[in-house]
Order: structure tokens, then C-alpha cells, then sequence
């Protein structure tokens, strides 16, 4: 009895996690970590898997629901609900004990007893599958719009089923020159990893570590998360030293890879939001060639000294539809209202950091998106402007990327599809002229 009263008080955290992010749209994250205060953390991570996985796969679940139970995909509780019990169902380590016993019970803490037989029966067709006639979209789980733009702009079917799996590898940076022996003492341990052939200094560890913070040496700061593609565009930076803004620096990962390969230089990390900046002002306490400034970038008039930048690293919002693995919620909050949106705040971040920037410094553009409006398209309008001289300069393929339909170059930068190792993103490197 109280295996069953458990499963249903998981289903229900679930389902109140799904409809905080659906309806509410709130991360994934926050809405997770609100339901797992009270939780030990083997239930925390297993609910927190429940949760991503039926957001990863919500899609093809409500294209099939629109067809199998039309008024279950009208009712968004009853919706999630039948999601959640498929995913668990199709995907799950652990498979749902007493399973009509637990629908009944849910359908009655949602107020709708009578749905319990319908939700079992859809819940079990979703997870059998394959005799819903899918779109190609509803197939990777896309709304219809993004899959459009994907596949229009980008080698979807190089990548498409990844996004719907978990990220099982991690990113790791290691200062100084030292991946090769790191990965080989984590191999040591018994973990598979790698020194990364995409970005010099990066890890990557193939087998998943439970508890990263126990990882060697990242909890003394020289060892960081951090996805490889964000470490080759931070490389893409001439070596030199100077003085650097990281605008929209959290979480410091970017400035502690510039300092990395640099004796000498400072960094300026603006981040807006209040709460990220007072954790960054605690990761750098010791390092004192870091300032962090809580400020807005498209507004430096508040913050800037007037000393122009040698460097800037403009990692801008963005629809994050490159990491969509590990931020499912994305297909859900996005839109193509949102996405134009989110360009227009990128042309002004743009806009506002060039004048600060001296003759013949750097801005590294970059973002976690694979959507060309986001990428190309902004540096292509930013440059447009007369009175804006800068040189386009177009980094060379890494040999572990020859002939891949991963690594694109484009007239104004380039985009680094998802892979089994590393996440998506594109960069453009602008030198200023005048």
C-alpha cells in the first residue's frame, strides 16, 4: 500500500512540475527544485528524469493523443498525466507498479475520477506507439514551426533524434594544458572520458558522474562544466590579454576560460540578474583580475568607466533550441513570436557593446541556438548598419569535424550542431576596423 500511495504521490509531483512549466512557463529547473525540497536525492534525480523525459517526448505525445482520446488533449492535467504515464512506461528504469490503482488515485486528486479507465488506455497505446500516423515533426517531438525552421536552415536528419535523448556525457574545462592527463585519471576511477579533439583544454566524460562536485579539482575551481562548443568559441579569442567584458557572463564559465589562457589580462563579467551576479562575485572572491557588475548590457551608460574593451564576449539570450536535451522546455515555451523577439534584444546588446570596443579589439557573438534568425541573420543586420566597419573573421574546421555535416560555416559565423558529445551553438568573431 504505501509502494502504491508512493507512485502516486511521484505522478502527481510530476504532473505539477509539467503544468508549472506548460502553463506557467517556468524552467524546468525551478519548478522541479520546488517539489523536491523534502525529497532524499535518489527521488529528487528520479523525478527530475521523469519530468525532462515526458517534456522531451511531450510533443509526439499530444499529436498522438489529438488522435487516439481528443478530449485527454484538450484537458491539459489529463494531458500530462497520460504523457508522464508513457514516458514512464516506454522509457523508464523502473516500471509503474499497480498501474490502475494509481490513475485512480490521480484522477481523483485532479478532480476528474471518472477519467481514470481512458487515461490508462491511452497512457498504454502512447507507449506502445507506431500506429499513429506521425508527422515528421511530431516524430522528434518538434512543434511544427521549429522542425520547419530546422530543418529548412540546418542538417536535421544529422541530429533530430538526438533531441530526443538525455545529454549522457559532460563537458568538462581543465586549465592548464592538463586534459590529457585528467581524462586518463578519470579513466583511472572508472569512468569513461576523453580529451575532446573539438576544444583544446576540454573533457569529456562519456559515462555520466552522479555527483559532479566530487569531480578532481572542481571544487577548487580548476575544473569546470562547461560544453565544449562554448569552449572552442571562447578559444576563437585572440590570446592576448587586456581588458575583457563578458557580458551576460553567468554562470562565469566563458571568463574563466578566457583567464585561463592568459597570464595576464582583466575581465569585466556584467550579468543583470541580481541573484547570478552575487554567485559570481562568490566564484571569483579570489581571483582578482575579475570585477563583476550587476548591469544590463544594452544599457552601459549605467555601468561602463569609459575605458574601451580589448575584447567582449557577447553570449546572448537566445531560444537555447541548442541545448534542448537538457532544457526540453524550450519546445514548449518558444515560439516564433518569442524567437523574433529575442533577435530584436540581440541586435541591441549588439548595438550597445560595439562603441565600446576599441579599434582593432574583438566581439566574440555568440548563442545556444540553432536557428539561423538568431545567428547569421543577426550578425548579418548588425553589420549592415554604414557606419559599422568590422572584418568577419571565420574560424578553420577542426579536423575532428572534417566532412561533417555537424560543423557549418556561414558568410557571418558558424553553427555547431548537437552530437553524442557536445551540445549546439553557433559563433561569429567581429574584429573592429575603425
Amino acid at each position: 500500500m504505501r509502494a502504491i500511495q508512493a507512485d502516486v504521490a511521484r505522478s502527481l509531483r510530476t504532473v505539477r512540475v509539467l503544468r508549472a512549466v506548460v502553463e506557467r512557463h517556468s524552467s524546468l529547473e525551478r519548478a522541479w527544485a520546488s517539489e523536491c525540497a523534502r525529497l532524499p536525492r535518489a527521488a529528487q534525480s528520479d523525478l527530475r528524469d521523469l519530468c525532462s523525459g515526458s517534456l522531451r517526448h511531450l510533443e509526439t505525445y499530444r499529436y498522438a493523443l489529438s488522435r487516439l482520446a481528443a478530449p485527454l488533449a484538450d484537458d491539459t492535467p489529463l494531458q500530462l498525466l497520460a504523457a508522464a504515464t508513457a514516458y514512464e512506461l516506454q522509457h523508464h528504469a523502473r516500471k509503474p507498479r499497480s498501474l490502475p490503482r494509481r490513475l485512480a488515485a490521480c484522477c481523483d486528486a485532479l478532480g476528474r475520477p471518472a477519467a481514470a479507465e481512458e487515461i490508462a488506455a491511452a497512457a498504454a497505446a502512447l507507449a506502445r506507439g507506431g500506429f499513429v500516423d506521425h508527422t515528421a515533426a511530431s516524430a522528434l517531438s518538434l512543434p511544427a514551426w521549429l522542425h520547419a525552421a530546422l530543418a529548412k536552415a540546418s542538417p536535421l536528419e544529422a541530429y533530430g533524434e538526438l533531441c530526443l535523448r538525455r545529454p549522457d556525457f559532460l563537458g568538462l574545462h581543465v586549465g592548464g594544458g592538463g586534459a590529457e592527463a585528467y581524462a586518463r585519471r578519470l579513466e583511472e576511477e572508472g569512468m569513461e572520458a576523453r580529451a575532446s579533439e573539438l576544444a583544446e583544454g576540454g573533457v569529456v566524460v562519456l559515462s555520466r558522474p552522479r555527483d559532479v562536485a566530487a569531480l578532481p579539482g572542481v571544487a577548487e575551481g580548476r575544473v569546470h562544466v562547461q560544453d565544449l562548443v562554448q569552449q572552442w568559441g571562447v578559444a576563437l579569442l585572440a590570446p592576448r590579454g587586456g581588458r575583457m567584458l563578458d557580458a551576460c557572463a553567468a554562470p562565469g564559465g566563458k571568463t574563466r576560460a578566457w583567464l585561463s589562457r592568459r597570464a595576464e589580462g582583466e575581465v569585466l563579467a556584467l550579468e543583470r540578474s541580481e541573484r547570478k551576479a552575487r554567485r559570481m562575485e562568490a566564484l571569483f572572491r579570489e581571483e582578482p583580475r575579475v570585477a563583476v557588475r550587476c548591469g544590463d548590457a544594452t544599457a552601459p551608460a549605467a555601468w561602463w568607466d569609459g575605458k574601451p574593451f580589448d575584447a567582449i564576449i557577447a553570449d546572448v539570450p537566445c531560444s537555447a533550441t541548442g541545448i534542448m536535451r537538457s532544457r526540453p522546455e524550450v519546445k514548449v515555451h518558444q515560439t516564433p513570436e518569442t524567437v523574433e523577439a529575442l533577435q530584436q534584444t540581440q541586435l541591441a546588446i549588439l548595438r550597445a557593446l560595439w562603441p565600446l570596443l576599441r579599434r582593432g579589439g574583438q566581439l566574440l557573438y555568440m548563442t545556444c541556438s540553432l536557428l539561423s534568425t538568431e545567428n547569421e541573420e543577426v550578425v548579418r543586420k548588425f553589420l549592415k548598419d554604414k557606419a559599422i566597419s568590422a572584418t568577419i573573421h571565420l574560424p578553420p574546421t577542426p579536423p575532428s569535424m572534417l566532412g561533417s555535416p555537424l560543423f557549418q560555416t556561414h558568410r557571418h559565423g558558424v553553427t555547431i550542431y548537437p552530437s553524442t558529445t557536445h551540445q549546439g551553438g553557433f559563433a561569429a568573431l567581429l574584429e573592429k576596423n575603425r
